[in-house]
């Protein structure tokens, strides 16, 4: 689903829209929680202190 955004993205932007594409996609995971447990978490926890 994701692969016609960054096609459209790189088409219109270049490089500048592969990074900002990837970027999204990373933060968009750092946001979203499988089981109460956030998908990057060993690697980016987003609750801090814990």
């Amino acid at each position: 689903m994701l692969r016609f955004p960054m096609l459209i993205l790189a088409g219109v932007l270049g490089l500048l829209g592969i990074m900002l594409g990837v970027i999204a996609i990373v933060t968009h995971l750092c946001i979203v929680c499988s089981f109460g447990v956030p998908y990057l978490y060993p690697m980016a926890p987003t609750k801090g202190g814990e």
